[in-house]
């Protein structure tokens, strides 16, 4: 019976030892399992991070845009404005009563700068053709106001509205700016 009880310990022990490194072996296995469960939970949540910080990131980079193409249509606004201000400053004074002082005036000026031969007019301007005695008056597609010119045509001098406004624009469309739009 030696041998009988030999190889019953022999199987008793193998059975132990299979037991055991199933146990061990299941243990490792839930242990990977569950490492690996981890990995994947922390790899999805890294995700889901990322993709809010890439959809915060395009939805600031939208709202930036918006912002930007607001700006732009409220300048473009602004700059009609400030034209539509101007324009109705034209229409003021070419409704001015005064005209032919303010024409006598300008060429006043004119002579002074120029030998004039040649002025242009509106052609609903008149001026006396006594201050205009020797000088050829033409025709000119201006609001008002006058150009003048000397004989050769080489040196001429405008004193038209639109140089005036277009002068004034520059020199104060920022004042004009905080004036209309309480800068």
């Amino acid at each position: 019976m030696g041998l009988d009880k030999l190889n019953q310990e022999i199987e008793s022990s193998a059975r132990k030892k299979v037991r055991t490194i199933k146990a061990k072996t299941k243990s490792e296995i839930d242990k990977i399992l569950n490492d690996t469960h981890e990995e994947i939970r922390l790899a999805k949540e890294e995700t889901k991070s990322l993709l809010i910080k890439e959809g915060a990131k395009e939805m600031k980079s939208r709202i930036a845009s918006a912002d930007n193409e607001a700006e732009k249509l409220l300048l473009m606004t602004k700059r009609r404005l400030i034209d539509k201000a101007f324009e109705l400053a034209i229409g003021n004074i070419k409704e001015q009563n005064n005209k032919d002082e303010i024409l006598t005036a300008l060429l006043s000026k004119a002579r002074k700068e120029i030998d004039i031969s040649v002025i242009y007019l509106n052609r609903a301007n008149q001026i006396n053709p006594n201050l205009v005695m020797g000088i050829e008056v033409r025709e000119a597609k201006i609001i008002g106001g006058l150009i003048a010119e000397n004989k050769d045509g080489s040196i001429r001098v405008d004193y038209s509205y639109e140089t005036f406004m277009e002068q004034i624009k520059a020199d104060c469309i920022q004042q004009v700016a905080g004036i209309l739009f309480n800068n």
